[in-house]
């Protein structure tokens, strides 16, 4: 009997996944049915999630979150050093970022366009990682909005905190946020809804209360 920590997270090619037993997270090939290597670390994870493209996989070890190439698991490709430990990890549909959230109550973003700069000084603020702050507690679940890879629009993010949703959308200096706050309950979780035009109502976010 295989005991897992966690639920697997399955490459959106399915022909892999990674799971965490103890301080181990080991890759599986589902096709051939056995191991491909196993991520030896410091600490059991708090989250592993694949990319959209099953290209990386990142996973948050305490203070830190680690993103491998699928294509050589013999070198981590980047670390990116948090603020606190991460308690969750969540790519956007598109790949094109990663977000965490953080024990200090707050939130990471990183564009993955700029991610070979985790592995140097930045000589650019802006190539830093994004970190919004100022949240009043523990932020459980994030959602990114699942927007069509055809539409030319910023990127949206969806952060719950006790009874409050915030949205952020990145505008070209920094990211902007509003609050949707015409809900009384806790909400536990969020999802998306397919917006396939910008401004015409056909986008949504669902929220579960407890």
């Amino acid at each position: 009997m295989l005991y897992l920590d966690r639920s697997p997270g399955l490459a959106s090619n399915l022909q892999s996944f990674a799971f965490n037993r103890g301080k181990t997270v080991q890759i599986w090939d589902a096709d051939q049915a056995e191991a491909v290597t196993s991520l030896a670390s410091i600490a059991s994870p708090q989250d592993i999630c694949w990319s959209p493209d099953g290209k990386h996989l990142a996973i948050a070890i305490k203070g830190n979150i680690h993103i491998w190439n699928a294509h050589n698991w013999n070198e981590r490709l980047y670390q990116w050093e948090l603020t606190s430990p991460a308690s969750a990890i969540v790519w956007s549909s598109d790949g094109n970022h990663l977000a965490s959230t953080i024990h200090d109550h707050s939130i990471g973003v990183l564009d993955w366009s700029k991610a070979q700069h985790l592995q140097r000084e930045p000589m650019n603020e802006n190539d830093l990682p994004t970190l919004m702050r100022g949240f009043p507690g523990k932020i459980r679940p994030l959602a990114w909005a699942d927007l069509p890879p055809s539409a030319d629009l910023p990127p949206i993010l969806a952060a719950a905190t006790r009874e409050m949703v915030t949205m952020w959308i990145q505008s070209p200096e920094d990211w902007d946020s509003w609050l949707l706050d015409l809900h009384g309950d806790n909400v536990l979780d969020l999802a998306s809804h397919l917006c396939t035009r910008w401004g015409e109502g056909t986008g949504a976010i669902a929220l579960l209360p407890s």
